[in-house]
């Protein structure tokens, strides 16, 4: 069996290679100002939702409503054993002032992994 490499890149993101096999990279997100890896959880989930929105993307294709996507999503990622509300309301406060109703997540995956989606025509 090919033994794992690891490759600096221009990020702080590190990059796992194997002999036969192309770079993995693992998604990195932006929090408090800086790149962190996510955990394994949100790594999951990133991956499954990016993997279901792509087969919905090759099987629909562009030009449906955004309540269709939405909905198709929300059923395929609660297949995979996800728990997902759909146009779940969430608060904002700004300068002390709460907004009960200032943003809608189109879908609220496991209570931490917001998605927006957006159609073409």
């Amino acid at each position: 069996m090919a033994q794992p490499t690891r490759e600096a890149s221009n990020t702080s993101e590190t990059r796992v290679a194997h002999k036969d096999t192309k770079p993995q990279r693992k998604v990195t997100a932006l929090l408090c100002g800086r790149n962190r890896t996510l955990d394994d959880e949100l790594e999951q989930i990133a991956t499954d939702v990016v993997d279901v929105a792509m087969k919905l993307h090759i099987a629909l294709g562009p030009g449906l409503l955004e309540s269709v996507y939405t909905i198709i999503m929300q059923k395929k990622l609660v297949q995979r054993g996800y728990q997902v509300e759909r146009e779940f309301p969430m608060p904002v406060v700004f300068e002390g002032i709460k907004y009960e109703l200032g943003f809608r997540a189109d879908l609220l995956i496991n209570d931490r992994f917001i998605v927006e989606l957006k159609s073409v025509e």
